[in-house]
């Protein structure tokens, strides 16, 4: 994972800091664009991740882990921190060494002393079947109009992209009706009981 954003999100005075950040794994998504939309409703500036290309297929086909925890592992994870010395944390005067040899202590301890192992995410492959290539290109219009509804103040806009939604709604319903429907006429306890 790779921090996307490098420069400070919040600038006070003598301070500058770089609190809210955004980590990507940019061996996966190479083609991206950062930006600072401008928000004036707070004090940090706000960063926008855009990636584009994003391949779905090879991020389905992937592997992936989560960490498995559980009170036992907690218990083990607290144990192994108190086992710690934490000497070189607090020798330092610098509080950036401090902060990088505490997190270095930490993440040596949950990583390399695993309390928290790693197990394989099973995910269902066969999706929703009954989802055509035209409720896709519907639900992708969908989202466009919506964008273009929340930066826009127009009633016949917004009325358009409610009426869209209810028509694409229904047809995602029938898609889902006729789909299950033939699944039950071809089972083989409908053709036994028939």
């Amino acid at each position: 994972m790779t921090s996307t954003v490098n420069l400070p999100v919040r600038i006070q005075n003598n301070s500058v800091t770089a609190i809210d950040n955004i980590f990507i794994n940019i061996s996966k998504f190479d083609d991206l664009i950062i930006s600072p939309p401008v928000n004036r409703l707070s004090d940090h500036d706000a960063w926008q991740v855009t990636v584009n290309d994003i391949n779905l297929k090879i991020l389905n086909n992937t592997p992936r882990y989560i960490r498995s925890i559980d009170r036992h592992g907690i218990a083990d994870f607290k144990i192994k921190l108190s086992l710690e010395t934490w000497d070189n944390v607090f020798d330092n005067n610098d509080v950036n060494c401090t902060y990088s040899s505490f997190l270095n202590a930490y993440l040596r301890v949950l990583y390399e002393y695993s309390s928290f192992p790693l197990k394989k995410l099973i995910t269902k492959t066969n999706g929703n079947v009954w989802v055509t290539m035209g409720i896709r290109t519907s639900c992708k219009h969908k989202r466009e109009i919506y964008v273009l509804c929340k930066n826009s103040n127009d009633p016949l806009l917004k009325n358009y992209y409610k009426l869209y939604c209810k028509i694409l709604s229904n047809v995602i319903r029938e898609a889902k009706k006729h789909y299950y429907s033939k699944q039950i006429e071809n089972s083989i306890n409908n053709r036994l009981l028939g």
